[in-house]
């Protein structure tokens, strides 16, 4: 199976797979807490979500990166990328949930396409090898009694 979205927002984290080829799909939504490796992986994809979206002249702390949905073109599965983020509204107590334009992540036949670059390409694949560690148990580790 690959994932096909990675989410956490509000305390819940949600992933999305498939298998290529065929129909089976699977979604696992859990409230426990990722370990700390996942959310830095996350948070390290705020900087491209601001710079896909044009949001260099907003104010950084109102923005984040909460997940990515990855799509897959073609016979050799080429991955392309949307960056889910959140941004605090000024005159709201909404936040405004918004994706990236979406991104090839790697080069297909299609010339005109914009690649995300090799900084944001490693910081996507970090996040997915997070993701699947989280899907096979790696969660944060809490203290059980407290003194």
């Amino acid at each position: 199976m690959r994932i096909t979205k990675i989410k956490y927002d509000q305390d819940t984290v949600s992933l999305e797979m498939d298998t290529p080829g065929t129909d089976d799909k699977m979604t696992l939504k859990s409230k426990l807490d990722p370990a700390e490796t996942f959310t830095k992986a996350l948070a390290a994809l705020k900087k491209y979500y601001i710079k896909f979206q044009e949001y260099e002249k907003l104010d950084p702390k109102k923005i984040s990166a909460v997940g990515i949905k990855l799509f897959f073109a073609g016979a050799e599965n080429k991955m392309s990328v949307a960056i889910i983020g959140v941004r605090e509204l000024i005159n709201s107590t909404a936040r405004q949930v918004q994706d990236s334009p979406t991104k090839a992540v790697e080069a297909t036949q299609d010339a005109a396409e914009e690649l995300v670059g090799d900084d944001c390409e490693k910081a996507i694949r970090k996040l997915i090898l997070e993701a699947e560690k989280y899907a096979k148990g790696n969660r944060l580790q809490k203290d059980m009694f407290k003194e």
